[in-house]
C-alpha cells in the first residue's frame, strides 16, 4: 500500500512539474544574420532548436537584442525554447503556430493587423540607404530616389515611412550582402538597410569604404511579436515586465557596456511609444 501511494505521489509530482514547465516555457524564433542584434557565434555548431532554462545561454546565438530578450524572460523565471531560422521561415513558424513569438520586428501597418507587439523594444536603429561612393553628391536630399531601383532583403521590413514610398522600384535580395553584390554590379542604385547591422557587416567584410549613407529615412525600434492570442499576449506581457526589471536592476546597463566594449555602439532603447 505504501509503495502504491509512493508511485501515485511520484506520478502526480511528475505531472504537476510538467504542467509547470509548460506554463513557464516560451517558444521563440529569431535569425542569425542580423548583427549586432542576433548573429552566430564564431565556430558555433548550428542547431535548429535549443532549450534554455534561466541562467543559461545559447551555444550558437549572440547579440544585443538576444541578450535583452533572454535576460528579460529568465528574470521572470521562463525557460526559452529557441528556434533559429531565416526570417521568412521564422515568420512562417509563427503564423503556423510552431513558435509563439518572434523578434526583432519593426512595426508596420500590415503586421499590426495580424500580431501583438511588445510595449518594450528590444533594440533601435536608423533606416537609410547605401549607395556607391561616386554617387555621394546626390545625398543632400531624397529627390534622387525617384525611379531608382533599391535592393531590399526579402521578408524584412524597413518602417512605415519606407512602406509609404511609391516612386522607387524595390528589388528583393535573399541576403544582406546579396543586396550589395547587386549594387556593385549596377543592378540597383542603392541598398536600404538598418544602420547598425549593415555598418557592422560591411566593416567585417572590409568593404565599408565603398559606400556612402543617405540621410536617415526613419529611426525605428524592433519589438517582440506574437499572434493575436491570449497566450501570446500573456507571454509578451512577461517580456515587458522582465525588461522593466532589467532597466531597474542595472542589467540593461551591463548589456550596453558589454556590446560597447566589443566596439559596437548601440543606440539607446526607448520605451513604449517608439515610432508608433
Amino acid at each position: 500500500m505504501n509503495l502504491k501511494r509512493l508511485h501515485l505521489f511520484l506520478y502526480f509530482l511528475l505531472v504537476s512539474t510538467s504542467v509547470f514547465a509548460l506554463e513557464n516555457m516560451v517558444v521563440i524564433a529569431t535569425l542569425t544574420d542580423f548583427p549586432p542584434n542576433c548573429f552566430k557565434k564564431a565556430g558555433a555548431v548550428e542547431k535548429i532548436e535549443e532549450i534554455l532554462p534561466p541562467g543559461t545561454d545559447s551555444s550558437q546565438l549572440q547579440g544585443f537584442s538576444w541578450d535583452v530578450v533572454r535576460e528579460s524572460y529568465h528574470e521572470r523565471g521562463y525557460t526559452i525554447r529557441l528556434f533559429v531560422a531565416p526570417w521568412s521561415r521564422g515568420l512562417h513558424h509563427l503564423k503556423t503556430g510552431k513558435v509563439q513569438l518572434i523578434f526583432p520586428a519593426v512595426k508596420t501597418k500590415e503586421r499590426e493587423k495580424e500580431f501583438y507587439y511588445s510595449r518594450e523594444s528590444v533594440d533601435q536603429t536608423n533606416i537609410l540607404i547605401y549607395i556607391k561612393t561616386e554617387n555621394s553628391h546626390l545625398l543632400n536630399n531624397f529627390k534622387w530616389l525617384a525611379g531608382k531601383r533599391i535592393a531590399t532583403v526579402r521578408g524584412w521590413s524597413y518602417g512605415k515611412k519606407w512602406e509609404a514610398i511609391r516612386h522607387v522600384r524595390k528589388d528583393p535580395a535573399s541576403t544582406l550582402m546579396q543586396g550589395f553584390y547587386m549594387l556593385d554590379s549596377d543592378r540597383v542604385f542603392g541598398v536600404i538597410g538598418y544602420e547598425d547591422s549593415f555598418d557592422y557587416r560591411l566593416k567585417k567584410e572590409l568593404v565599408f569604404h565603398k559606400y556612402k549613407k543617405s540621410l536617415i529615412i526613419e529611426p525605428v525600434a524592433d519589438y517582440l511579436i506574437g499572434r493575436k492570442t491570449a497566450t501570446a499576449r500573456k507571454q509578451i506581457s512577461e517580456f515587458d515586465k522582465g525588461k522593466k526589471i532589467l532597466m531597474q536592476n542595472g542589467t540593461m546597463k551591463r548589456i550596453y557596456t558589454k556590446w560597447a566594449s566589443s566596439g559596437i555602439i548601440m543606440p539607446v532603447i526607448k520605451n513604449k511609444g517608439d515610432n508608433e
